[in-house]
């Protein structure tokens, strides 16, 4: 017969048990482990619904709040991660109400492009659940004409392919034949399938808002034949805009280029019914202008600017920025060039519309404003900027909706970009800050930020508005000014946010003591109530990390300490393992978390680093400011090695492309040690 349950029920909040043998024990979960077997409603490989069987470990008892602390409850216990409503454990009431979220997901690629007879993407996805370096179950995409439907399901996380990233993307790709769908507009959704939930669990793009930033439906237009033959025009110095020639032909339309991107841009849109899909080649200089322009001109699919395939990409150059002016394209993709910035005007496109960056090096010559105007932008791979300036991509009246793959920043600037969905980028000196829009959604993954010289966090959310899941995982973050300052900021000191579903995976956060301190899922602030849940600290590397709590609000004289109870699950290390702080907290062990979480390691010390063995820390130290430009990589013996369970990774790979170990020996940070 099975053994007897350890708890007889689970509590509402879904990660307090009722202890079933009288007064609970001192518990060893590391040493001497207590199972709670839980059988969970959820998905496969396929998505279709099954079962899983997981096991929970009880960790400690629960204690009563300020400013009665240092006294038990009578028989509750404290689980290692959350009971769902949907959840089963064999001779136990279950009274949780806490549901599985809906993962966290976006598309890693863009739309509005003609597409032949494939159709290629990338999504990027995590849910707190994840297991066995499969942060989802699936995804299944389809795309439709409106009358044929064609599917793919992806079950498998890999490394993208695409030549642009700065650092290794972790996506789920796709690769769909639509042949059997009719030449036209079709539409692109996914489901996103975690491993554990029903299907109020499942994240569905057709639920998105058209045309938005978030996880939405994604339109293309399937035109075999204007794929494989576009509409060319040549820009030259030489040119003329009155015999210049457009043509499917390249040399035909090289043999007679035209003097300007209006007059090439005009003569497209008198000769062919749209400019979908055409493409304006630059021969060797072009400046940007305002052409005539009508919505009616753009069906759907992107017009595109790139060089002359036979000059080199140097010699290739759009410039802008001079004057006020307007491409005037509800979607325009700048490719494959050097683009110049003469001046603080931006490269701007229609009202409503969007601008694409892919394989561009642009010279920003230190211009400080907007990159684009009151419209959307995606840096979609390949892209450098040099020359920066503090508020070319900062979140301002534009939405930076993506930024993909770029090269950007100089060590010890503050330069804010905007932190909506950011991945593979090598960056330098750089906040990400939302502005005045939301955060629920936000991923930022797999990005090396260096030389960060800010006195605000380089992740800072959850301030004033509520975030429901975010993603950040995979991040190394180098601090390298002395200032004080937290580098991470996830509702924190005075905050007002509440956090629900925050996904804190496998960062490296390099600095000294309580510089690039992380200041994580507070509920401190005077007056104010704030309840994190849900959330899933593993196998991050932490400069320092401080939370505040009851206990903090209570040695202040708070009025409201006792209710201090809504960051309680993160304080006792529901959802954390793993974890990794090079130092002590700042308030020398009182603003530590009660229990960090399975196989964690909290430095002792203010000033003497844990011994984590980076090759190459560059970062600020105890004599000052940092170089910059370390590595990161774990060297032999290191501290953060042995940090994630047997069948617990929760990413397939590092940040370095390196597969990440799921066999019990598996690294803290962004980087695994290779095998």
């Amino acid at each position: 017969m099975p053994p007897a349950p350890l708890v007889t029920s689970i509590d509402v909040s879904g990660w307090t048990a009722a202890w079933a043998d009288g007064t609970p024990p001192t518990f060893d979960p590391a040493g001497n482990p207590q199972s709670v077997y839980v059988l969970r409603a959820g998905f496969g490989a396929t998505g279709a619904a099954t079962t899983h069987l997981d096991t929970l470990i009880v960790t400690r008892r629960l204690r009563e709040p300020w400013p009665d602390q240092a006294t038990w409850t009578a028989g509750t216990v404290v689980l290692s991660d959350y009971v769902y409503a949907t959840d089963t454990i064999a001779g136990v009431t279950n009274n949780s109400t806490e549901s599985s979220p809906k993962p966290v997901a976006n598309w890693g690629t863009t739309d509005r492009q003609v597409v032949g007879d494939r159709l290629v993407g990338e999504i990027i996805a995590g849910h707190r659940d994840a297991r066995d370096g499969k942060p989802v179950a699936c995804v299944v995409v389809t795309v439709t004409d409106g009358t044929t439907t064609v599917s793919q399901t992806v079950s498998a996380m890999a490394i993208s392919l695409r030549p642009g990233d700065k650092c290794p993307v972790l996506v789920y790709p796709y690769d769909i034949d639509i042949s059997s769908l009719n030449v036209g507009q079709v539409t692109k959704n996914a489901k996103v399938y975690p491993w554990v939930g029903d299907a109020a669990s499942v994240l569905d793009s057709s639920a998105g808002t058209a045309n938005s930033r978030e996880f939405c439906p994604q339109v293309f237009t399937h035109d075999p034949v204007l794929a494989a033959n576009p509409p060319l025009a040549y820009i030259s110095s030489s040119g003329n805009d009155g015999t210049g020639v457009v043509s499917t032909s390249a040399s035909t339309a090289k043999a007679a280029p035209f003097a300007t991107v209006t007059g090439a841009l005009n003569k497209l849109r008198s000769t062919y019914t749209y400019t979908d899909g055409c493409r304006i080649r630059i021969m060797d200089a072009a400046t940007v202008a305002n052409p005539t322009y009508n919505p009616t001109w753009q069906s759907g699919a992107a017009l595109i600017i790139e060089r002359d395939p036979d000059v080199p990409r140097a010699s290739a150059v759009l410039t802008f920025g001079a004057a006020n002016v307007n491409m005037s394209q509800t979607w325009l993709v700048v490719r494959d060039l050097t683009v110049a910035r003469a001046g603080v005007y931006g490269l701007n496109v229609a009202t409503g519309g969007r601008l694409i960056l892919r394989d561009v090096d642009m010279d920003n010559a230190s211009h400080n404003s907007a990159l684009i105007a009151a419209n959307s932008l995606y840096i979609d791979g390949g892209v450098t900027i040099t020359n920066p300036a503090s508020n070319v991509l900062n979140a301002g009246s534009a939405e930076i909706r993506m930024v993909r793959g770029l090269t950007y920043g100089a060590n010890g600037r503050t330069d804010p970009i905007e932190g909506w969905l950011v991945a593979g980028c090598d960056l330098k000196g750089v906040l990400l800050a939302n502005g005045a829009r939301g955060q629920s959604g936000m991923i930022v993954v797999c990005n090396a930020i260096r030389g960060v010289g800010g006195t605000n966090g380089v992740f800072s959310i959850g301030t004033t508005a509520d975030v429901n899941g975010a993603l950040i995982a995979n991040n190394l973050i180098e601090w390298t000014t002395t200032s004080s300052s937290p580098a991470y900021r996830p509702s924190s000191d005075n905050g007002t946010g509440n956090i629900t579903h925050l996904l804190d995976w496998h960062n490296t956060i390099v600095g000294y003591g309580n510089t690039a301190r992380s200041n994580i899922l507070y509920n401190e602030t005077v007056g104010t109530l704030r309840a994190h849940k849900l959330c899933s600290s593993i196998g991050s590397i932490h400069t320092q990390i401080n939370t505040k709590h009851d206990v903090f609000c209570g040695g202040r004289g708070d009025v409201d300490a006792s209710s201090k109870t809504g960051g309680w699950p993160y304080m006792l290390g529901v959802g954390c393992r793993g974890t990794v702080a090079l130092f002590v907290d700042a308030g020398g062990g009182t603003f530590a978390q009660e229990y960090p979480g399975e196989k964690a390691l909290i430095g002792a010390s203010a000033t003497v680093m844990a011994d984590v063995r980076f090759t190459d820390n560059k970062a600020v130290t105890g004599a000052g400011a940092g170089a910059g430009d370390g590595a990161y990589t774990l060297e032999a013996g290191s501290a953060a090695f042995d940090r994630i369970s047997a069948g617990h990774a929760v990413l397939p790979f590092d940040l370095a492309g390196v597969t990440r170990r799921n066999d019990g020996t598996g690294a803290a940070g962004a980087y695994e040690r290779a095998a």
